[in-house]
Protein backbone atom coordinates (compact mmCIF):
# COMPACT_ATOMS: atom_id res chain seq x y z
CA UNK A 1 0.00 0.00 0.00
CA UNK A 2 1.53 3.33 -1.04
CA UNK A 3 2.12 6.32 1.18
CA UNK A 4 -0.73 8.24 -0.44
CA UNK A 5 -3.23 5.52 0.45
CA UNK A 6 -1.79 5.47 3.99
CA UNK A 7 -2.16 9.24 4.18
CA UNK A 8 -5.71 9.12 2.89
CA UNK A 9 -6.72 6.37 5.31
CA UNK A 10 -4.99 8.11 8.21
CA UNK A 11 -6.55 11.43 7.27
CA UNK A 12 -10.01 9.87 7.14
CA UNK A 13 -9.47 8.23 10.53
CA UNK A 14 -8.36 11.55 11.96
CA UNK A 15 -11.22 13.56 10.47
CA UNK A 16 -13.74 11.18 11.97
CA UNK A 17 -12.59 12.08 15.46
CA UNK A 18 -13.77 15.67 15.44
CA UNK A 19 -11.95 18.93 15.99
CA UNK A 20 -9.98 20.25 18.89
CA UNK A 21 -6.80 19.55 20.80
CA UNK A 22 -8.05 16.19 22.08
CA UNK A 23 -8.49 14.87 18.52
CA UNK A 24 -5.66 12.72 17.29
CA UNK A 25 -4.96 10.05 14.74
CA UNK A 26 -6.01 6.66 16.04
CA UNK A 27 -4.81 3.21 15.10
CA UNK A 28 -6.62 -0.07 15.61
CA UNK A 29 -4.77 -2.31 18.07
CA UNK A 30 -3.32 -5.62 16.91
CA UNK A 31 -3.97 -8.72 18.98
CA UNK A 32 -0.37 -9.95 18.71
CA UNK A 33 3.01 -9.18 17.17
CA UNK A 34 2.34 -11.95 14.62
CA UNK A 35 -0.90 -10.25 13.56
CA UNK A 36 0.74 -6.83 13.31
CA UNK A 37 3.70 -8.25 11.35
CA UNK A 38 1.46 -9.74 8.63
CA UNK A 39 1.03 -6.54 6.66
CA UNK A 40 4.66 -5.42 6.50
CA UNK A 41 7.43 -5.99 3.98
CA UNK A 42 10.20 -4.95 6.37
CA UNK A 43 10.52 -5.31 10.12
CA UNK A 44 13.98 -4.30 11.31
CA UNK A 45 15.90 -2.70 14.12
CA UNK A 46 17.33 0.49 12.63
CA UNK A 47 19.29 3.58 13.57
CA UNK A 48 17.73 6.79 12.28
CA UNK A 49 20.06 8.88 10.14
CA UNK A 50 19.56 11.95 7.98
CA UNK A 51 16.14 13.41 7.16
CA UNK A 52 15.35 15.28 3.93
CA UNK A 53 12.17 17.33 3.38
CA UNK A 54 10.32 16.80 0.10
CA UNK A 55 8.40 19.30 -1.94
CA UNK A 56 4.63 18.82 -1.80
CA UNK A 57 3.22 16.95 -4.80
CA UNK A 58 0.38 18.65 -6.70
CA UNK A 59 -3.05 17.01 -6.51
CA UNK A 60 -6.05 17.14 -8.82
CA UNK A 61 -8.21 18.78 -7.62
CA UNK A 62 -5.80 20.93 -5.62
CA UNK A 63 -5.72 20.11 -1.92
CA UNK A 64 -6.73 22.86 0.54
CA UNK A 65 -3.77 21.94 2.74
CA UNK A 66 -0.15 21.01 2.20
CA UNK A 67 1.04 17.75 3.63
CA UNK A 68 4.74 17.94 4.30
CA UNK A 69 6.66 14.81 3.43
CA UNK A 70 10.18 13.71 4.10
CA UNK A 71 12.57 10.86 3.46
CA UNK A 72 14.65 9.42 6.27
CA UNK A 73 17.79 7.36 5.76
CA UNK A 74 18.06 4.51 8.24
CA UNK A 75 20.98 2.20 8.94
CA UNK A 76 19.76 -1.38 9.32
CA UNK A 77 21.05 -3.07 12.47
CA UNK A 78 19.05 -6.31 12.24
CA UNK A 79 16.29 -7.62 9.95
CA UNK A 80 13.46 -9.65 11.46
CA UNK A 81 11.37 -9.79 8.27
CA UNK A 82 12.16 -8.72 4.72
CA UNK A 83 15.17 -8.10 2.56
CA UNK A 84 18.58 -7.48 4.12
CA UNK A 85 20.05 -4.11 3.28
CA UNK A 86 22.67 -1.93 4.90
CA UNK A 87 20.56 1.22 4.57
CA UNK A 88 16.92 1.92 3.72
CA UNK A 89 15.04 5.08 2.81
CA UNK A 90 11.70 5.65 4.51
CA UNK A 91 9.12 8.10 3.17
CA UNK A 92 6.49 9.53 5.51
CA UNK A 93 4.21 12.51 5.83
CA UNK A 94 4.75 14.90 8.72
CA UNK A 95 3.34 13.89 12.09
CA UNK A 96 0.00 15.23 13.22
CA UNK A 97 -3.30 15.82 11.55
CA UNK A 98 -4.43 15.45 8.82
CA UNK A 99 -1.62 13.23 7.52
CA UNK A 100 -0.87 11.12 10.61
CA UNK A 101 2.72 10.68 9.49
CA UNK A 102 5.89 10.03 11.45
CA UNK A 103 8.86 12.29 12.16
CA UNK A 104 11.88 10.21 13.12
CA UNK A 105 14.49 11.61 15.50
CA UNK A 106 18.04 11.27 14.09
CA UNK A 107 20.54 9.16 16.04
CA UNK A 108 17.88 7.00 17.71
CA UNK A 109 17.34 3.27 17.44
CA UNK A 110 13.87 1.87 16.80
CA UNK A 111 11.92 -1.11 15.53
CA UNK A 112 10.77 -0.17 12.02
CA UNK A 113 7.65 -1.66 10.43
CA UNK A 114 7.36 -0.51 6.83
CA UNK A 115 5.90 -1.31 3.42
CA UNK A 116 7.75 -1.22 0.12
CA UNK A 117 10.86 -2.86 -1.20
CA UNK A 118 14.24 -2.56 -2.87
CA UNK A 119 15.50 -0.25 -0.14
CA UNK A 120 12.62 2.27 -0.35
CA UNK A 121 9.75 2.04 2.13
CA UNK A 122 6.85 4.09 3.48
CA UNK A 123 5.34 4.50 6.93
CA UNK A 124 2.62 6.39 8.72
CA UNK A 125 1.64 6.70 12.36
CA UNK A 126 -0.14 3.33 12.61
CA UNK A 127 3.03 1.55 11.48
CA UNK A 128 4.60 1.99 14.92
CA UNK A 129 5.35 -1.29 16.68
CA UNK A 130 2.68 -2.14 19.23
CA UNK A 131 4.81 -4.87 20.85
CA UNK A 132 8.42 -5.22 22.03
CA UNK A 133 11.07 -6.49 19.64
CA UNK A 134 11.20 -9.81 21.52
CA UNK A 135 7.55 -10.50 20.64
CA UNK A 136 8.26 -9.87 16.95
CA UNK A 137 11.36 -12.10 17.12
CA UNK A 138 9.30 -14.96 18.58
CA UNK A 139 6.46 -14.43 16.08
CA UNK A 140 8.81 -14.27 13.09
CA UNK A 141 11.24 -17.03 14.11
CA UNK A 142 11.79 -19.15 11.03
CA UNK A 143 10.70 -16.60 8.40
Amino acid sequence: MGIFRHVAMGGLACLGLGAGQAAACSCPPSQSAAQQAEGYDLIAVVEVGEVWDLESEPTDPPSPFIIGEHITQMKVQRVLKGEMSRYVLVKSADAGMPACGVNYRPDTELLLLAKGGEGVYSTWMCDRAQFPVEDFEAALDGE
